[in-house]
């Protein structure tokens, strides 16, 4: 009863928050309306973008130094025994679980208040196209998840079973995090209220790995590749398939009246 409590609590603020920062203009327009099969210049693009960010490719890093020495042990040791955070490995666990599902409220409510259409049909069927590839981002990082733990079989530090590197939780957490952070380009907000809620969404998926290794459920490394792995493939389908696209191309537009001539050019970048 508390965690279903902590939960809806968690909804009613996050909501809330949405609506208080929210204004009602479309800073990118209506999310999902741009949703195609992308030009291969697109996807190249989303993948360069997202592999070269730093909250993909810092904590790929940091999981290859852990890896040196007896650090990813020594760490984890140390995390189970202590607790700084969560006070025991039990309630650590705990916390992993409700901050998983939080991430998942986040992505939620931000693909709900993103503008889709000015009527109901049009924002039904946009919402269902952004849905559908968020929705795919979420079942890929699972499989992709899954598919690393049987190729690595690293044991867990309590033993037992060979599926911890990396961490699910954390790469689920971290892929609705990520798309709700990229959903937020979508609503119009101060920019302060877009980058306190940015770093809360990531708050809570950084928060969901630290609590997998104080649960002494994971070793850093695996938490850290986990959270790269989700931030990687929420951004780049979110980037592929749903942001607008433009290949930088000019256009020249010409209007003739009966006595005058008017000549306007854009170029997208």
């Amino acid at each position: 009863m508390a965690r279903m409590a902590r939960t809806r609590l968690t909804s009613l603020l996050l909501i809330s928050m949405v609506a208080l920062v929210s204004g009602c203009t479309k800073p990118k327009g209506n999310w999902g309306e741009s949703v195609d099969l992308p030009p291969w210049d697109k996807v190249a693009r989303a993948a360069i973008e997202n592999a070269v960010d730093p909250l993909t490719w810092a904590p790929l890093a940091g999981a290859a130094v852990f890896s040196i020495n007896d650090w990813d042990e020594n760490t984890t040791e140390w995390a189970a025994k202590e607790n700084p955070i969560f006070g025991n490995q039990l309630d650590a666990g705990i916390a992993s679980d409700d901050l998983r599902t939080t991430a998942g409220i986040c992505w939620g409510v931000t693909a709900l208040a993103t503008p889709s259409g000015d009527t109901a049909q049009e924002w039904a069927i946009n919402k269902l196209k952004g849905g559908i590839i968020q929705g795919a981002a979420i079942g890929i990082t699972s499989s992709t998840t899954s598919f690393i733990k049987d190729t690595t079989q690293r044991e867990r530090p309590t033993g037992g079973t060979k599926n911890s590197f990396p961490s699910g939780h954390t790469s689920q957490a971290t892929v609705r995090a990520t798309m709700a952070a990229k959903n937020l380009d979508y609503i119009d907000m101060p920019e302060m209220g877009r980058s306190l809620l940015r770093t809360g969404f990531y708050t809570v998926a950084a928060g969901t790995a630290w609590a997998r290794v104080e649960a002494n459920r994971h070793y850093p490394s695996d938490v850290l590749a986990g959270f790269a792995l989700g931030h990687f493939v929420g951004g780049f389908l979110t980037d592929a398939f749903i942001a607008p696209w433009s290949d930088g191309a000019a256009s020249i537009d010409v209007e003739a009246e009966p006595d005058s001539a008017f000549i306007s050019s854009t170029f997208v970048f």
